[in-house]
């Protein structure tokens, strides 16, 4: 029995102070995740989709996830929520404005400090799919990444962000 209660407790505080990777589907409406870092900093990531209003300055020819031609993409995330320890973090809406039909949405969170947000998206993996990061180090956004799915190395974006405290 002690043995018994005593694993219970090992696998309590494994799942408590658990960091690592967490992932969830990204549909119409707000997508959330959540994890601690190793330090027990709490952070929330919040995604809100919606159907893309016939007003959006978004088509095909400025935005990942779609054919260059085709038609307007029909999803588009509106909104953007990093929150680390209650405290909502600055995101731009450069970030993930241009990040259309997105699929599955991940939390990674290496240590103390290191969190990746992945997205992942577009109409069609093969020919329009998507992989972007957006990479934080404690509260400061250090950068995006994107990358086509199908040709990684030669179609990608990259952007850094500097702050000026």
């Amino acid at each position: 029995m002690k043995l018994i209660n005593y694993l219970a407790l090992i696998l309590m505080f494994v799942f408590i102070t658990f960091t690592g990777s967490f992932a969830a589907p990204i549909k119409i409406g707000t997508t959330v995740l959540e994890g601690k870092t190793t330090k027990g900093d709490e952070i929330r990531v919040e995604v809100t989709t919606v159907n893309n209003p016939k007003e959006s300055p978004y088509s095909t020819e400025n935005a990942w996830g779609t054919h260059k031609g085709s038609v307007k993409p029909r999803i588009i995330i509106s909104s953007m929520k990093i929150i680390m320890n209650d405290e909502q973090q600055y995101i731009p809406m450069s970030t993930y404005m241009d990040l259309t039909e997105p699929k599955e949405i991940k939390l990674n969170i290496q240590d103390e400090q290191t969190i990746r947000i992945i997205i992942q998206g577009g109409i069609h993996e093969e020919d329009t799919g998507y992989i972007a990061e957006i990479l934080y180090l404690g509260d400061i956004l250090v950068s995006k990444s994107v990358r086509h799915t199908r040709f990684p190395n030669n179609i990608r974006e990259d952007t850094m962000y500097k702050s000026m405290y």
